[in-house]
């Protein structure tokens, strides 16, 4: 399929959708009216995942494909919860004749699911690390998409603490271990802190109900400054 940009755009995302469509049409030509069955499996409810999942809907508009009219669009949201993700992937990926997901997790459950329904994804940070994809040029297989990764937003934030907390020198970072986007992040704020002189301290939880315990802790609480990775 497609190769991936490094970018969160929904005009790349549906660009890649519109050519798989193109093709599906070839393929179901000989129906009189093609409506497009279009899965969204989205992680967990967030504001930026959230924007992802309007921006791709916004764009399809744009483009001229209606929910309800010439496709049809349906969606799950796992909730934050990984045992509802093979469920997901497994209705989807028969019902839909492209799935597009929305953040890691969602990506990789439809990547292990299916082998022939296209997957597009976005809300992804290392294609490569989470083993969607074989590289970022050629991505290979059913699946492909668009990567947010960026080392500016991180270098933003950084900026924004020492802002903040200008005498601030340790900062802990919490983080998902079994997230890669979580790891990734971690890895890169962690490198950018330490070329401007920070100590790190790191501390990872599970899930969204383990942060507010980690932050507490003493080892965290002790510090200056707190990171926190999705």
């Amino acid at each position: 399929m497609k190769g991936i940009r490094k970018l969160l755009a929904p005009v790349l995302v549906v660009g890649i959708l519109l050519t798989t469509l193109v093709t599906l049409h070839h393929i179901k030509s000989d129906k009189k009216k093609d409506v497009f069955r279009i899965g969204i499996s989205q992680f967990i409810t967030h504001q930026s995942l959230d924007a992802t999942r309007k921006g791709f809907e916004e764009e399809l508009a744009n483009q001229g494909y209606i929910d309800g009219e010439n496709i049809q669009i349906t969606l799950q949201n796992a909730q934050g919860e990984q045992r509802n993700l093979k469920t997901i992937s497994q209705q989807l990926a028969a019902s839909s004749d492209v799935v597009f997901a929305i953040a890691t997790p969602s990506a990789q459950s439809l990547a292990t699911t299916t082998k022939t329904t296209p997957v597009i994804f976005s809300a992804v940070t290392d294609p490569v690390g989470a083993k969607l994809v074989a590289s970022m040029e050629q991505p290979g297989g059913n699946v492909t998409g668009t990567s947010d990764q960026s080392s500016d937003a991180i270098a933003t934030q950084i900026d924004l603490i020492k802002k903040v907390l200008p005498r601030a020198k340790t900062i802990g970072i919490l983080y998902t271990q079994s997230e890669p986007n979580s790891v990734v992040q971690k890895d890169e704020a962690k490198r950018l802190l330490e070329e401007k002189g920070f100590a790190v301290v790191e501390k990872t939880i599970l899930d969204s109900n383990n942060v507010k315990a980690a932050a507490d802790s003493r080892d965290v609480r002790s510090r200056y400054g707190l990171c926190s990775n999705g």
